[in-house]
């Protein structure tokens, strides 16, 4: 969905209760192929009266900052964790949160920016989830989809001047980033190579309070879903659940299918093209308890919204969604 599209939708939306006490939704606004993509809490009061992000008071320390930083408010983009002003300005309850959890996704998956800013803690918990805002800020946290810079909101500066100087800094920082070059992508198959076929099996996993588990594979430095390849006389049903079981050493039931993804790369490490097709399910952990496998070195439950933030791909984040269904949906 293109930035346009996506913002209509965002001012049409109702999926919680914020869009029953708004005056106008605030989709986000900037550059369309912005590098950098400032992040904040929610729209406030001159917010929701212009539909406008960061237009009050607290738009204006983010103007000083950005110039102080030498960052052209026109080169960047500038959204919220949610679209509609929470009464009295209230931090958004998590549910709100998971409501506009595809909003804040789409809109980083079509802009593509090098690197995002959480402005404050409720933004930073939205980007990094289970990271610690008082030890991040004023550092890159680099082990997600995309590299999140932790500063203060521009709110704070009203209860100490100096903090306008580290959202400066912050920023800086952000800027060096966004100007380093992007790592390359997969390489695409080689047709003077010799071809291997693999089909695998995984799952989105649900366990307490509703949450799904991530793995993080060490060797490529992001997470992803439990999954692995059949083997010999192996339905793709009996894969998934032998596969959970060694990869993070839990039990599972087996829900309804996803679908599938297919993907095709060459990998310059043995010099041979890969064709694959992942099956995937929702399952619910039935017993067990987390044991990781060699090559995944953490793991994560997940809400929905926590999810996106960590997967890298879009395959996976589709499939995550699904596995959700809508955000206001209880399981």
């Amino acid at each position: 969905m293109d930035l346009g599209a996506l913002s209509r939708q965002v001012r049409r939306c109702q999926l919680c209760r914020l869009g029953r006490t708004r005056i106008r939704a605030v989709p986000g606004e900037g550059a369309p192929t912005a590098r950098v993509l400032l992040v904040g809490e929610g729209p406030g009061h001159e917010e929701d009266l212009a539909g406008r992000p960061f237009v009050g008071r607290a738009g204006a320390v983010l103007d000083q900052a950005l110039r102080a930083a030498r960052l052209p408010r026109s080169a960047v983009f500038i959204t919220n964790v949610v679209k509609c002003r929470p009464p009295k300005n209230r931090r958004p309850r998590p549910e709100e949160v998971e409501a506009c959890a595809d909003y804040l996704d789409q809109q980083i998956t079509a802009i593509r920016p090098r690197v995002l800013v959480a402005l404050g803690r409720t933004a930073f918990a939205r980007l990094a989830p289970g990271k610690s805002f008082a030890t991040w800020r004023g550092k890159v946290v680099e082990d997600l989809a995309v590299p999140v810079v932790a500063t203060y909101h521009p709110a704070a500066v009203r209860y100490d001047r100096e903090r306008l100087a580290r959202i400066a800094a912050d920023l800086v920082t952000a800027k060096r980033l966004a100007a380093r070059r992007p790592p390359p992508p997969g390489a695409p198959p080689r047709p003077s190579r010799a071809w291997d076929v693999w089909v695998s099996a995984g799952a989105v996993v649900f366990g307490p309070r509703g949450k799904a588990i991530l793995l993080r594979l060490t060797a490529e430095d992001r997470w992803c879903l439990p999954k692995g390849t059949l083997e010999a006389g192996e339905t793709a049903a009996d894969a998934a659940v032998r596969e959970i079981r060694e990869e993070c050493g839990l039990e599972v039931r087996l829900g309804p299918p996803l679908g599938s993804n297919h993907y095709e790369h060459y990998r310059p490490k043995d010099g041979r093209n890969y064709r694959k097709t992942v099956t995937y399910f929702t399952a619910k952990r039935i017993g067990g308890a987390v044991r990781l496998e060699p090559g995944f070195d953490s793991s994560r439950w997940c809400t929905r919204a926590e999810g996106l933030a960590l997967l890298r791909f879009a395959p996976e984040k589709d499939l995550w969604r699904r596995a959700f269904g809508r955000p206001t949906r209880s399981r």
